[in-house]
Order: structure tokens, then sequence, then C-alpha cells
């Protein structure tokens, strides 16, 4: 199996999962062990996950998100955060 991702090829052996890089939601980079783990069970990461993900479990898995302003608030404090 093989993904291109700008000029970077990722070439894995069959049966192995690969994760975006980047969050399904806010669109930060997934940078963490803890991220990741995120991504595979909520497609997000952790910041999200803890954020939406983990208190309406039910409902994100069935597809619920929160709102593009709610999202750009969070992405705006996350940066911020990842920063210092």
């Amino acid at each position: 199996m093989s993904n291109e991702y700008d000029d970077i090829v990722v070439i894995c052996e069959e049966g192995i999962n690969v994760i975006d890089r980047f969050c399904d939601v806010c669109d930060l980079m997934i940078t963490t062990s803890d991220d990741v783990e995120y991504v595979k069970k909520y497609s997000c990461c952790e910041s999200c996950g803890m954020k939406w993900a983990e208190s309406r479990a039910k409902e994100w898995l069935a597809g619920w998100r929160p709102g593009r302003e709610s999202i750009l608030e969070h992405k705006e404090r996350s940066r911020i955060i990842r920063i210092i």
C-alpha cells in the first residue's frame, strides 16, 4: 500500500492502518501517541476528543460534531497552548 502526501511517499505493509496526519475536526497536526489513540477511537486529536467526543461518545460515534465557531475557538486556544 502506498499513500502520497505532498512530496512524501509512505509505503506500508498490508494490514497496517495508516492514520491522517491532521485532526479531522480542528485540522491541527497529530503529534503525540495520545493523539494517535484518540484518532483510532474517535477520528480526532486528543484535545478534540477530550473536549467533545468523550462527553458525547454515543452522539459522536453517530456523527455529531461541534459547530464551526466552537471549533475555531478551540483551535485558537489549542495553538496557543502548543506554542507555550
